[in-house]
């Protein structure tokens, strides 16, 4: 039930459907890890990335399972 997507420079990740904690690692088109954070569920939640845009992979993961997004992150136009 949790959502990913980007509003211009910025990463939603929505746990509003969620209820446990939830681990989201973020990598570029490369396989670097970007961002590795723990979220808590019950919310959402926006990242601000220091990064150009590009495709990110977005996974979650959490006692329940896991889930994983492309996601296009840049700018509006």
């Amino acid at each position: 039930p949790a959502q990913v997507y980007s509003n211009g420079q910025q990463l939603i990740i929505d746990l509003s459907s969620v209820q446990s904690e939830t681990s989201v690692l973020v990598y570029d088109v490369l396989g670097r890890l970007m961002i590795q954070k723990s979220l808590q569920g019950s919310a959402q939640h926006t990242l601000t990335l220091n990064s150009p845009p590009q495709v990110l992979i977005i996974k979650l993961v959490n006692p329940q399972g896991f889930l994983t997004r492309k996601v296009y992150y840049g700018r509006n136009n």
